[in-house]
């Protein structure tokens, strides 16, 4: 005391008690200073985290969830885990009751299949359910161990694996973070699943989507290009027909006539040609005869007339297949495929030599398609502004599809056209045939009989041939004799009439050739007229003869005819 110099130091505090022995707290740290650290994490967990539960008793079911590793939870941003992490009211949670929850039942149906229980025990999961299900199944496809399978994919051979499988294989390929936790596992290997055995040897290869997409475009390339060569061969060979079918051309100017003539006098008269797409106005342009158009006239002209242009089809042998084709899909798919290429080609660049070494055949064979098809491309461009300009069509708006089209169109519907004439030809000959054949058959006249030659008079059926058919038939008596016999004077009159008509020297046949007015009756007729009795044949003569039976004088109108029976 009273010499200057420093205070002491404060003593240090004093030890804090032993568990289960009470003591004085310590006094809380002064405003402004930092708080003390806490304990620290429990063993098996990371710093920072202290979700640690104990080891279950029984075997549980798992909960399909997905991972996130300590690199994520630690970052500098902070997240939900280490706050939570750091709070000192932490909700509790009976792991007793989990396991009488969750625990999985064990079956003890005999000794084999508690043995297979145990085998099934041993297997390791570390995928969650769904990428393990997708993957079984995935493996299912090969019939090859995992190994082998990563190997096909190593060695980049396309033709053990089909683009479907490899298209399946991408779209279930693991994640960064789902190789990195396969990778870590530091168990026994063997005994993991069959899906994580595969994904763990495809974790191996380096840049696997590399080698995957390659395989893939190999698989495009040899499937697509084929096809394409084969369209754009034939777009080629269909416009050179158009250019060289003279009697395609020779049919055209056929409708450019008949054209001209239909229009004579009008505003579309006096045309040079025509567009291609006017022909199929040929079937809306009807005749006057039922099922016939200007279609059907214009195959009746070529095969009347001009039998030689029959065949133009067959100068068109492209035609078809081109017109359902489209030029637009087909650039489309070729520039598709350069630019897979060209992907392929940029990774090519930061891998390793053996995976060049692999594709640098395949990008050499593609780069040579690819350039062939764009000349064939180009060579379609001219073929189709020369062949707008040999048909006069708008090079602006020129279609080539529906260029090809009409034309198509056009030449099978001149086809079906010669078939139709065909049918209807074929049904006028039937209809003529049942006229001729009709029940309005023709009666030969009794002069052609008695001159005994092959002429014959044709005279058409009328009422009075139908009456004498009746009476030579003796269909008169039965229709009498079906009347009642209380009308006595109804077939008195019906046989006046008929006598009447066959009077007519015209129709009856001559007994003698002195007397033209003498008729020989049917024997229906006689026995008729022997039954009726002499007085009403006399008064049924006289009134055939023109006397008047109430007066017996002649008539004025017959002074002079006589009737003889």
């Amino acid at each position: 005391p009273g010499m200057g110099g420093p205070p002491p130091p404060p003593p240090p505090p004093p030890p804090p008690p032993p568990p289960g022995i009470g003591g004085i707290p310590p006094p809380p740290p002064p405003p402004g200073a930092p708080a003390p650290p806490g304990p620290p994490p429990p063993p098996g967990t990371s710093a920072g985290v202290s979700a640690a539960a104990p080891t279950p008793q029984k075997r549980l079911r798992k909960l399909n969830w997905k991972k996130i590793g300590t690199e994520k939870v630690q970052s500098p941003t902070g997240s939900i885990w280490t706050e939570v992490s750091h709070s000192q009211d932490l909700p509790a949670v009976d792991c007793s009751q989990l396991d009488d929850l969750f625990a999985q039942q064990e079956a003890n149906r005999g000794e084999k299949k508690s043995e297979e229980k145990v085998v099934k025990s041993t297997t390791v999961t570390l995928l969650d359910g769904k990428m393990a299900l997708q993957g079984g199944i995935f493996l299912k496809q090969f019939h090859r161990s995992p190994q082998e399978i990563a190997d096909i994919i190593r060695n980049i051979e396309v033709n053990k694996i089909s683009g479907d499988q490899l298209k399946a294989l991408m779209k279930l390929l693991p994640d960064a973070s789902t190789f990195q936790m396969l990778k870590d596992y530091d168990g026994d290997k063997s005994k993991l699943a069959m899906p994580e055995q595969f994904f763990l040897r495809v974790a191996d290869i380096p840049r696997v989507k590399v080698h995957i997409e390659a395989m893939m475009l190999q698989h495009d390339f040899a499937e697509n290009v084929p096809l394409l060569k084969e369209d754009i061969a034939t777009l080629l060979s269909a416009l050179k027909e158009l250019l060289t079918a003279h009697s395609l051309h020779k049919i055209l100017y056929l409708v450019l006539v008949v054209g001209n003539y239909l229009n004579s006098g009008s505003y579309a008269s006096n045309a040079a040609g025509f567009e291609v797409e006017s022909l199929s106005k040929l079937d809306d342009t009807r005749t006057n005869k039922p099922r016939m158009t200007l279609m059907h006239y214009l195959v009746e002209v070529v095969e009347t007339q001009h039998p030689q242009l029959l065949d133009f089809k067959d100068q068109l042998q492209h035609l078809p297949a081109a017109s359902r084709l489209a030029i637009d899909q087909i650039t489309a798919k070729i520039a598709g495929l350069n630019n897979k290429l060209v992907d392929v080609k940029k990774s090519l660049e930061t891998t390793h030599e053996r995976v060049v070494e692999l594709l640098g055949p395949f990008v050499e064979s593609a780069e040579k398609a690819l350039s062939e098809m764009n000349d064939q491309i180009a060579e379609i461009g001219k073929a189709t502004k020369q062949a707008s300009a040999f048909y006069c069509e708008a090079n602006e708006k020129f279609d080539l599809i529906a260029f090809l089209c009409n034309i198509a169109k056009f030449v099978k519907r001149f086809y079906e056209a010669q078939k139709e004439n065909v049918s209807r030809r074929l049904a006028e000959e039937k209809r003529k045939k049942r006229e001729l054949n009709s029940p309005k058959s023709t009666v030969l006249s009794p002069s052609a009989k008695e001159k005994g030659k092959d002429e014959r008079f044709v005279k058409k059926v009328s009422l009075v041939d139908q009456l004498l058919s009746e009476v030579k038939n003796g269909d008169v008596r039965r229709k009498m004799t079906q009347k009642s016999s209380n009308s006595s004077r109804r077939p008195t009159v019906m046989l006046q009439k008929n006598l009447r008509d066959l009077a007519k020297p015209k129709l009856g046949k001559v007994t003698d050739e002195t007397d033209s007015n003498s008729i020989r009756l049917p024997s229906s007729v006689m026995q008729s007229l022997q039954n009726m009795g002499s007085s009403a044949v006399v008064s049924m003569a006289l009134s055939m003869s023109g006397y008047h039976s109430s007066t017996h004088g002649p008539s004025p109108e017959n002074d002079d005819s006589e009737s003889e029976v």
